[in-house]
Protein backbone atom coordinates (compact mmCIF):
# COMPACT_ATOMS: atom_id res chain seq x y z
CA UNK A 1 0.00 0.00 0.00
CA UNK A 2 1.48 3.01 -0.92
CA UNK A 3 1.71 6.47 1.59
CA UNK A 4 -1.78 8.04 1.51
CA UNK A 5 -2.45 11.24 3.41
CA UNK A 6 -5.74 13.56 4.37
CA UNK A 7 -5.69 17.17 4.37
CA UNK A 8 -8.54 19.46 5.40
CA UNK A 9 -8.96 22.63 3.40
CA UNK A 10 -11.95 25.15 3.01
CA UNK A 11 -12.37 25.07 6.73
CA UNK A 12 -15.02 27.85 7.88
CA UNK A 13 -14.42 28.02 11.94
CA UNK A 14 -17.78 29.47 12.49
CA UNK A 15 -20.23 26.87 11.53
CA UNK A 16 -17.45 23.73 12.17
CA UNK A 17 -17.22 22.85 8.20
CA UNK A 18 -14.24 21.54 6.46
CA UNK A 19 -13.57 19.66 3.01
CA UNK A 20 -11.05 16.54 2.51
CA UNK A 21 -9.09 15.09 0.10
CA UNK A 22 -6.27 12.40 -0.10
CA UNK A 23 -2.74 13.56 -1.67
CA UNK A 24 -0.25 10.79 -1.99
CA UNK A 25 4.29 11.46 -1.13
CA UNK A 26 3.93 13.45 -4.18
CA UNK A 27 0.98 15.87 -3.24
CA UNK A 28 -0.98 14.46 -6.55
CA UNK A 29 -4.57 14.18 -5.36
CA UNK A 30 -6.05 10.54 -5.27
CA UNK A 31 -9.57 9.16 -4.99
CA UNK A 32 -11.15 12.23 -6.66
CA UNK A 33 -14.18 10.49 -7.65
CA UNK A 34 -15.38 11.35 -4.24
CA UNK A 35 -16.55 14.57 -2.86
CA UNK A 36 -15.14 13.76 0.61
CA UNK A 37 -12.39 11.14 2.68
CA UNK A 38 -12.20 11.08 5.68
CA UNK A 39 -9.91 9.07 8.05
CA UNK A 40 -11.67 7.06 11.06
CA UNK A 41 -10.71 7.93 14.14
CA UNK A 42 -11.84 5.83 17.39
CA UNK A 43 -11.33 5.87 21.44
CA UNK A 44 -11.48 3.47 24.17
CA UNK A 45 -13.13 4.57 27.59
CA UNK A 46 -9.52 5.96 28.67
CA UNK A 47 -9.62 7.80 25.69
CA UNK A 48 -6.39 6.32 23.96
CA UNK A 49 -7.10 7.41 20.07
CA UNK A 50 -6.28 5.30 16.96
CA UNK A 51 -7.05 5.91 13.34
CA UNK A 52 -8.74 2.80 11.53
CA UNK A 53 -6.14 1.15 9.69
CA UNK A 54 -6.38 0.13 5.66
CA UNK A 55 -9.63 1.80 5.56
CA UNK A 56 -11.08 5.29 4.39
CA UNK A 57 -14.89 7.06 4.99
CA UNK A 58 -15.64 8.41 1.80
CA UNK A 59 -18.78 10.89 0.69
CA UNK A 60 -20.32 10.67 -3.16
CA UNK A 61 -23.60 11.95 -4.08
CA UNK A 62 -24.07 12.60 -0.29
CA UNK A 63 -23.94 8.91 0.47
CA UNK A 64 -20.91 7.51 2.22
CA UNK A 65 -19.02 4.21 2.00
CA UNK A 66 -15.63 2.46 2.46
CA UNK A 67 -12.30 1.98 0.70
CA UNK A 68 -9.15 0.89 1.45
CA UNK A 69 -5.74 3.04 0.69
CA UNK A 70 -5.32 1.34 -2.33
CA UNK A 71 -8.54 3.14 -3.26
CA UNK A 72 -10.93 -0.75 -3.86
CA UNK A 73 -14.72 0.34 -2.61
CA UNK A 74 -14.93 -1.61 0.89
CA UNK A 75 -18.96 -0.56 1.30
CA UNK A 76 -20.86 1.51 -1.82
CA UNK A 77 -21.44 4.73 -0.67
CA UNK A 78 -25.10 3.99 0.14
CA UNK A 79 -25.59 5.51 3.73
CA UNK A 80 -26.81 8.79 5.42
CA UNK A 81 -23.43 8.24 7.87
CA UNK A 82 -20.89 5.89 8.72
CA UNK A 83 -19.41 5.63 12.30
CA UNK A 84 -16.92 4.08 14.49
CA UNK A 85 -18.29 2.00 17.22
CA UNK A 86 -16.57 3.45 20.23
CA UNK A 87 -13.91 1.11 22.03
CA UNK A 88 -13.96 -1.60 19.01
CA UNK A 89 -11.62 -1.88 16.23
CA UNK A 90 -12.68 -2.98 12.81
CA UNK A 91 -16.61 -2.19 13.03
CA UNK A 92 -18.39 0.61 11.66
CA UNK A 93 -22.16 1.93 12.99
CA UNK A 94 -23.93 2.32 9.37
CA UNK A 95 -26.80 4.55 9.09
CA UNK A 96 -29.65 4.34 6.40
CA UNK A 97 -33.00 5.98 6.68
CA UNK A 98 -32.81 6.47 9.89
CA UNK A 99 -31.91 2.95 10.99
CA UNK A 100 -28.18 1.61 12.30
CA UNK A 101 -26.59 -1.42 11.43
CA UNK A 102 -23.05 -3.05 11.65
CA UNK A 103 -20.15 -3.72 8.98
CA UNK A 104 -16.56 -5.12 9.44
CA UNK A 105 -13.33 -3.54 7.65
CA UNK A 106 -14.11 -5.93 4.97
CA UNK A 107 -17.59 -4.49 4.10
CA UNK A 108 -19.24 -7.46 5.17
CA UNK A 109 -22.52 -7.07 6.49
CA UNK A 110 -22.74 -8.06 10.57
CA UNK A 111 -26.41 -6.34 11.44
CA UNK A 112 -28.74 -5.11 8.90
CA UNK A 113 -30.22 -1.63 9.33
CA UNK A 114 -33.32 -2.47 11.32
CA UNK A 115 -31.98 -0.67 14.95
CA UNK A 116 -32.38 2.49 16.40
CA UNK A 117 -29.04 1.59 18.68
CA UNK A 118 -26.26 -0.39 18.40
CA UNK A 119 -23.32 -0.49 21.03
CA UNK A 120 -20.75 -3.41 21.83
CA UNK A 121 -21.75 -5.60 24.76
CA UNK A 122 -18.25 -5.46 25.74
CA UNK A 123 -14.40 -4.50 24.82
CA UNK A 124 -14.67 -7.58 23.30
CA UNK A 125 -15.97 -8.21 19.53
CA UNK A 126 -16.75 -11.70 19.74
CA UNK A 127 -19.21 -11.51 22.75
CA UNK A 128 -21.65 -9.54 20.12
CA UNK A 129 -23.36 -6.39 20.17
CA UNK A 130 -26.59 -4.81 22.17
CA UNK A 131 -29.49 -3.57 19.57
CA UNK A 132 -32.28 -1.86 20.31
CA UNK A 133 -35.52 -1.33 18.18
CA UNK A 134 -38.15 1.20 17.81
CA UNK A 135 -39.98 -0.22 20.98
CA UNK A 136 -37.11 0.97 23.18
CA UNK A 137 -36.42 -3.38 23.68
CA UNK A 138 -33.22 -4.53 23.74
CA UNK A 139 -31.27 -7.97 22.66
CA UNK A 140 -27.92 -9.27 21.67
CA UNK A 141 -26.77 -10.22 18.13
CA UNK A 142 -23.34 -12.04 17.61
CA UNK A 143 -20.76 -11.55 14.84
CA UNK A 144 -22.05 -14.26 12.98
CA UNK A 145 -25.72 -12.38 12.74
CA UNK A 146 -26.95 -15.05 15.43
CA UNK A 147 -29.64 -13.76 17.92
CA UNK A 148 -28.31 -14.29 21.17
CA UNK A 149 -30.69 -12.58 22.91
CA UNK A 150 -34.32 -12.00 21.32
CA UNK A 151 -35.61 -7.91 21.93
CA UNK A 152 -37.43 -8.53 24.47
CA UNK A 153 -35.34 -6.73 27.57
CA UNK A 154 -35.48 -3.11 29.20
CA UNK A 155 -31.65 -3.20 29.77
CA UNK A 156 -28.79 -5.59 29.60
CA UNK A 157 -25.41 -5.22 31.40
CA UNK A 158 -22.12 -4.72 29.73
CA UNK A 159 -20.67 -8.07 30.68
CA UNK A 160 -21.15 -11.50 29.87
CA UNK A 161 -18.92 -15.21 29.97
CA UNK A 162 -20.33 -18.73 29.41
CA UNK A 163 -23.57 -17.62 27.92
CA UNK A 164 -24.32 -15.63 30.94
CA UNK A 165 -26.03 -12.26 30.50
CA UNK A 166 -28.02 -10.00 33.15
CA UNK A 167 -30.88 -8.84 31.98
CA UNK A 168 -33.94 -6.26 33.17
CA UNK A 169 -37.25 -7.88 32.21
CA UNK A 170 -40.69 -6.17 33.51
CA UNK A 171 -38.57 -3.90 36.41
CA UNK A 172 -36.36 -6.92 36.98
CA UNK A 173 -32.74 -7.48 36.96
CA UNK A 174 -32.09 -11.21 36.66
CA UNK A 175 -28.90 -13.28 35.87
CA UNK A 176 -29.61 -15.24 32.46
CA UNK A 177 -27.91 -18.53 31.10
CA UNK A 178 -28.93 -18.25 27.32
CA UNK A 179 -28.10 -21.98 26.34
CA UNK A 180 -30.62 -23.21 29.61
CA UNK A 181 -32.67 -20.14 30.00
CA UNK A 182 -32.16 -20.58 33.23
CA UNK A 183 -32.92 -17.57 35.79
CA UNK A 184 -31.99 -15.97 38.73
CA UNK A 185 -32.30 -13.01 40.93
CA UNK A 186 -29.83 -10.53 40.64
CA UNK A 187 -30.03 -8.38 44.08
CA UNK A 188 -27.08 -5.29 43.34
CA UNK A 189 -26.29 -2.36 41.97
CA UNK A 190 -24.21 -2.91 38.83
CA UNK A 191 -22.03 -5.87 37.87
CA UNK A 192 -18.59 -5.03 36.12
CA UNK A 193 -17.23 -8.46 35.12
CA UNK A 194 -17.74 -12.55 35.21
CA UNK A 195 -15.46 -15.01 35.65
CA UNK A 196 -15.34 -18.85 35.91
CA UNK A 197 -18.44 -18.93 36.90
CA UNK A 198 -18.41 -15.69 39.51
CA UNK A 199 -20.07 -12.16 38.84
CA UNK A 200 -17.73 -9.10 40.43
CA UNK A 201 -21.06 -6.76 41.81
CA UNK A 202 -21.58 -3.27 43.29
CA UNK A 203 -23.77 -2.67 45.77
CA UNK A 204 -24.24 0.76 47.87
CA UNK A 205 -20.53 1.94 46.05
CA UNK A 206 -18.46 -1.16 47.26
CA UNK A 207 -17.70 -4.10 45.71
CA UNK A 208 -18.07 -8.18 46.11
CA UNK A 209 -18.79 -11.28 44.41
CA UNK A 210 -20.97 -13.35 43.52
CA UNK A 211 -22.22 -16.92 42.11
CA UNK A 212 -23.92 -16.65 38.50
CA UNK A 213 -26.49 -18.50 40.77
CA UNK A 214 -26.94 -14.69 42.54
CA UNK A 215 -25.69 -16.84 45.89
CA UNK A 216 -23.24 -14.28 47.69
CA UNK A 217 -19.73 -15.36 47.91
CA UNK A 218 -17.90 -12.76 48.85
CA UNK A 219 -19.71 -9.54 50.55
CA UNK A 220 -19.52 -6.57 49.05
CA UNK A 221 -17.10 -4.46 51.39
CA UNK A 222 -14.13 -3.18 49.24
CA UNK A 223 -13.79 0.21 47.86
CA UNK A 224 -12.22 -1.88 44.22
CA UNK A 225 -11.67 -5.41 43.33
CA UNK A 226 -10.18 -6.56 40.19
CA UNK A 227 -10.12 -9.92 38.61
CA UNK A 228 -6.47 -11.77 38.31
CA UNK A 229 -7.22 -15.58 37.59
CA UNK A 230 -8.71 -18.62 38.80
CA UNK A 231 -10.91 -17.32 41.57
CA UNK A 232 -8.56 -14.46 42.85
CA UNK A 233 -8.90 -11.00 43.28
CA UNK A 234 -6.65 -7.73 43.93
CA UNK A 235 -9.06 -5.68 46.61
CA UNK A 236 -8.84 -2.68 47.79
CA UNK A 237 -10.05 -1.38 51.75
CA UNK A 238 -9.69 1.50 53.74
CA UNK A 239 -7.19 2.47 50.84
CA UNK A 240 -4.70 -0.74 51.76
CA UNK A 241 -4.65 -2.98 48.85
CA UNK A 242 -4.10 -7.06 48.86
CA UNK A 243 -5.70 -10.20 47.99
CA UNK A 244 -9.07 -11.63 47.89
CA UNK A 245 -10.29 -15.27 46.85
CA UNK A 246 -13.41 -17.48 46.21
CA UNK A 247 -12.76 -21.07 48.12
CA UNK A 248 -14.29 -23.51 46.10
Amino acid sequence: TKPVFICMESVDYTNDTFKTKAIDEKGKQLFTNYEQVEVIYNHDENNNIWYESNILKVQKDGKYGLINLDGKEILACTEDNIEPMLGTKSVYITTANGKKGLVDNMGKVIIENNYTEISALTSKYSNGFIVKNDQGKVGVIGTNKKVILPLEYDEIKNVTSDSTYIVKKNGKWKILNAQTNEENDFNYDDATQINNGYITVKSNGKYGIATTKGEEAVAPNYEDLSYIFTNSYIAKKDGKYGGCGVLY
